[in-house]
């Protein structure tokens, strides 16, 4: 079964947000129209419904209609995630499986070191990636665990979310915060913003949902050896794994301070 939005309600919502994208301002009632209208495609396309709530959110700040809203930086990034989907989108959203497939139907797990790197697995397939010097060197007030951790999760979705197409996916990690920020789509790190709304986009594009469960580091051994770069005692654990990494063309890109344009 499918769920399906008129071409012309689309393209109505695309034209609308190009119009906020080119103004730093606007009235209360102008973006509670466009927020109306991308709220009822938020039926449709699931997984962007979190960032019609930020956008709300905005509309709390002020009381009359009339007022003008500032479309921050913020918003402005939230409208584009929106209007890159809309632009590529056909109109059609196919029903999820109402099973969720869990990381061991899958053997689908990721994990990062914030000192050595990352990595992911995917059946047999995997990937394991040293951070840079760059990388390693962003300030403390941009930096967390979180930031680290939720860089493979992405990757992996670039790598293998077309495998995901209308499934509802259960990620096992072993940072709580990380977990939250997954599930509730935001963070208040401006850096951790741009890697999730890249997973909400390639959730809407692939058509899959991910959930994340917080595990101990302890049950997520082949994934920890791969962010410790430790590929003997990877093997060890997951002997069936591919003789060859992935290639990873999107770490080369994943850098600071050039991150947001890269990744949105």
């Amino acid at each position: 079964m499918e769920a399906r939005l008129p071409q012309e309600k689309v393209s109505r919502i695309i034209t609308m947000i190009k119009t906020l994208l080119n103004r730093r301002k606007c009235r209360k009632r102008e973006l509670l129209s466009v927020l109306g209208h991308m709220s009822f495609a938020s039926r449709v396309v699931i997984p962007g419904r979190t960032f019609v709530h930020y956008l709300f959110n905005l509309t709390t700040h002020v009381r009359s209609l009339e007022s003008h809203i500032t479309i921050n930086r913020q918003a402005q990034l939230e409208l584009t995630m929106w209007y890159r989907h809309l632009s590529e989108w056909n109109g059609t959203f196919f029903f999820l499986d109402p099973k969720i497939t869990t990381s061991h139907d899958l053997a689908f797990s990721t994990d990062a070191s914030t000192t050595i790197g990352c990595g992911a697995i995917f059946g047999n397939e995997w990937f394991a990636h040293k951070w840079s010097e760059q990388m390693l060197q962003l300030p403390s007030s941009e930096t967390s665990t979180a930031l680290f951790e939720i860089i493979p999760i992405v990757i992996a979705a670039v790598i293998w979310g077309s495998r995901w197409v209308r499934k509802r996916i259960c990620l096992f990690c072993d940072n709580q915060a990380t977990v939250t920020i997954v599930n509730k789509g935001r963070s208040k790190s401006s850096l951790i913003m741009a890697f999730s709304r890249k997973l909400t986009l390639l959730a809407m594009q692939h058509q899959f949902l991910l959930h994340a469960v917080y595990i101990s580091t302890t049950d997520n051994g082949p994934a920890d050896a791969l962010s410790r770069l430790q590929l003997a005692r990877f093997r060890q654990l997951l002997p069936s794994a591919d003789s060859e990494p992935k290639d990873l063309p999107l770490m080369k890109d994943i850098t600071f301070p050039s991150i947001e344009s890269i990744i949105l």
